[in-house]
Order: structure tokens, then C-alpha cells, then sequence
């Protein structure tokens, strides 16, 4: 089937465009560490992504929690969750204005985002994009936009699921014992 997409990319993009209930967002959140199988199987994140992390000097688990790659029109599932029923067609379609604005991002990036200290440390819906080619900023002349938030919906700071390691280490700098602490009571 070269050169077909996959059922799953179709109902990718179906979702991206219509208000579909279905979302990545949801697998996602599901396979979120990586020692589940379907991790194991797959990567979340692409190699020039991981890299340039890595390349940040930030710790390689800590990236695979929390940080993925979007490709095509999954982009609009994650950027544009938080957009009001006025702005999509009677069809559920989101409109041109924001297809259109979005388009240049479509060739990928990656998004970051952590736990929801709001909602009992689950994975947080609201993250960031960085694109590989940012779009335009249309009110400054020759300005990118670097990193892309969701429009329309409030600002979040990013708690970062942080592997086990790290807090052990965090523990031991400072004499604490973790599991007795409320640095162990929010990873259990």
C-alpha cells in the first residue's frame, strides 16, 4: 500500500478538520510513559527532535515524557482544541481563517507538555509548539513566531512528568527521603 495513508492518517486528518471525537490526544495520553508496549514499538518523538533536546542538555527520559512529534494535520488537533464552536462551520469544519493562519505548520515539530496539577497531576491538554518552519508573525514585519500556544485559551505553566531518577537524585541533594515526602506523594 505504498504511497496510500493508513486508516489512522485519515481519521487523523478527519479529526484535525471536523470536531470529531476521536483525538490523538487520547492515545497519547494513554501510551504517555515510555515503558509501554506501544512506546517500545514506535517512537513519539523523531531524531532531529530528540536531538536538538538533547543537544539543550536535557536528560533523555525526561524528553520522552513529556515532549512529541506532530506531523500534518495532527497539528490543528493539538493547537486548535480550544477554539469556540463560532469558529467552525455548521459542518463542525474548523474555518479557512484558521486552516489558513496554521497552514506553514503543517510540516511538523514538536509539542511539550506536562501533568495538570489542576486535574489531579493527569497529562495536561494545553502545551507548546515549536514548529520546523514557523509561520509569520502578520502584525511584524519579517518576525517568526518561535513557539506556538494554543489560541483563545489561557496560558499554562508546564510541570513536567519527571522520571524517577531524576527525583531520586533531587532527594538525595538535599537529604530527603523521597517516599516519605511530598516530593513522593505526586508521583504515586
Amino acid at each position: 500500500m505504498d504511497g496510500y495513508p493508513s486508516y489512522i492518517e485519515i481519521v487523523s486528518r478527519l479529526s484535525a478538520i471536523h470536531n470529531f471525537s476521536i483525538m490523538d490526544t487520547e492515545q497519547t495520553q494513554l501510551n504517555k510513559t515510555p515503558q509501554t508496549p506501544l512506546n517500545q514499538r514506535f517512537s513519539r518523538i523523531s531524531p532531529h527532535h530528540l536531538e536538538e533536546w538533547n543537544n539543550s542538555c536535557v536528560d533523555e527520559k525526561l524528553t520522552t515524557l513529556n515532549v512529541i512529534t506532530l506531523i500534518g494535520l495532527t497539528i490543528y488537533e493539538y493547537l486548535l482544541y480550544g477554539l469556540p464552536n463560532s469558529e467552525r462551520r455548521n459542518d463542525g469544519r474548523l474555518r479557512d481563517i484558521w486552516l489558513n493562519r496554521y497552514a506553514p505548520l503543517e510540516s511538523g515539530g514538536w509539542w511539550v507538555s506536562g501533568l495538570d496539577p489542576l486535574n489531579n497531576w493527569q497529562p495536561m491538554l494545553w502545551g507548546r509548539l515549536k514548529p520546523d518552519c514557523p509561520r509569520s508573525d502578520g502584525s511584524k514585519k519579517n518576525k517568526l513566531i518561535k513557539y506556538e500556544s494554543p489560541p483563545k485559551v489561557a496560558n499554562r505553566l508546564t510541570y513536567f512528568d519527571v522520571p524517577s531518577h531524576i527525583w531520586d537524585r533531587v532527594a538525595q541533594r538535599h537529604n530527603i527521603k523521597r517516599y516519605h515526602s511530598p516530593l513522593g506523594v505526586c508521583r504515586t
